[in-house]
């Protein structure tokens, strides 16, 4: 091929590898998933679920240390009460953040292996449990732990500013 044609060549193969990958993913959403796919979507929601767990992880072991170092400014560093319940407000946010994606990231999976099961699948479910209800969504730990620790962050102001002396 000549120099001058590198980039016709190069625009040709992309549009040529986009066509193939829009076709490949028309067969697929076509096509019926099995076994071999409940594995693969087994494993997402498997690693879904372990990402979730170090998030809370993290987010438990942190609001302890912020908890913790409360207790030695309660009495003689009331300066660093704001700013301790700010940080500890601001970390389960953004922790609520990242947890609600992950909740999202479990949703589409479900979602894309109930669209795609095939109807003679008899393998066992790629979840063991799905509640459709927003009362006990709302309560598992990954939503109700930041909300509650944000929670304990403001009731910490409020005795902050208004009922000490």
């Amino acid at each position: 091929m000549p120099i001058g044609d590198t980039k016709e060549y190069t625009q040709t193969t992309f549009k040529t590898s986009v066509t193939e990958a829009q076709e490949i993913a028309k067969q697929n959403s076509q096509r019926t998933w099995g076994k071999e796919e409940a594995v693969i979507i087994r494993e997402m929601v498997k690693q879904e679920g372990e990402l979730i767990n170090h998030r809370i992880t993290w987010l438990v072991t942190l609001q302890g240390l912020l908890f913790a170092a409360l207790g030695f400014a309660w009495k003689d560093g009331r300066e660093l009460i704001p700013i301790l319940s700010l940080l500890g407000m601001l970390t389960s946010a953004s922790t609520l953040s990242v947890l609600i994606l992950a909740h999202r990231a479990f949703e589409s999976l479900l979602k894309d292996w109930d669209s795609h099961k095939s109807a003679d699948y008899d393998g066992p479910n790629v979840i063991g449990y799905r509640s459709k209800s927003k009362i006990l969504m709302l309560s598992r730990p990954w939503f109700s732990l930041p909300f509650l620790f944000i929670l304990g962050w403001i009731f910490v102001i409020i005795v902050n500013n208004f009922f000490r002396t």
